[in-house]
């Protein structure tokens, strides 16, 4: 089982191949507790095996890096991974 009290979870949005926005935070500093999360989930809620909880990462983009079409977020998780995104417009 992945010890999830402190992973590192690093956000950053590339323009044009240019890097426009880094942040940096911790489950660590999450408001709650995974445990408490996970508990409040399951009171109403049916949970199968292998599911995953997104808290979301606790790093506030600026306004200057506000996304626009193009741009590629990606949010780095140690232990676990990396996820990219390109944004578009629909």
């Amino acid at each position: 089982m992945l010890h999830v009290a402190g992973l590192c979870l690093e956000k950053s949005i590339e323009r044009a191949e240019t890097r426009t926005f880094y942040g940096k935070t911790s489950t660590g500093k999450l408001g709650r507790k995974i445990e408490t999360l996970i508990e409040y989930l399951l009171r109403s809620n049916p949970v199968p095996c292998g599911s995953v909880l997104l808290t979301g990462t606790g790093i506030i983009v600026t306004q200057e890096s506000a996304l626009a079409a193009g741009d590629v977020v990606t949010i780095t998780a140690s232990g676990i991974g990396e996820l990219s995104n390109p944004c578009v417009i629909v």
